[in-house]
């Protein structure tokens, strides 16, 4: 099967990536990459500017990208957004607490999001439990 050509990018080496393929990770990583790419298209369209509310209490999304580049109340991050290119940069301040952390945050973020969807499945077995 060939790729799409580009008059752009150089797609060749695009086309290789499974030329010299002995396990399976490279299929699965490439699928990843898509699949995120995907998630974040959609992702992108509200959850970055509201996720900021605890920190930027504002709820227009120009403002929002506006007072998160000064890492106002030390946001998370700071949103940077013209046109049709977006992007976050991480605020430095955060870098190591989320580094030494991060499997207590993810579990912090699984339960909450499990206490979450328990509220949303009344009359269902208890998700927790």
């Amino acid at each position: 099967m060939v790729i799409p050509q580009s008059d752009i990018l150089t797609t060749n080496r695009l086309g290789k990536i499974f030329s010299n393929t002995t396990a399976t990770y490279k299929f699965f990583w490439f699928v990843s990459i898509m699949q995120i790419k995907r998630l974040l298209n959609t992702l992108t369209l509200n959850v970055p500017y509201r996720f900021l509310r605890p920190w930027i209490d504002t709820s227009d999304d120009k403002e929002m990208v506006r007072r998160s580049q000064t890492l106002e109340n030390g946001s998370l991050y700071a949103l940077y957004k013209d046109g049709s290119d977006f992007y976050i940069v991480l605020n430095q301040a955060w870098d190591a607490y989320l580094h030494t952390h991060y499997n207590i945050l993810v579990d912090f973020a699984y339960w909450n999001l499990t206490l979450f969807l328990q509220t949303r499945t009344l009359g269902q077995v208890p998700v927790p439990n």
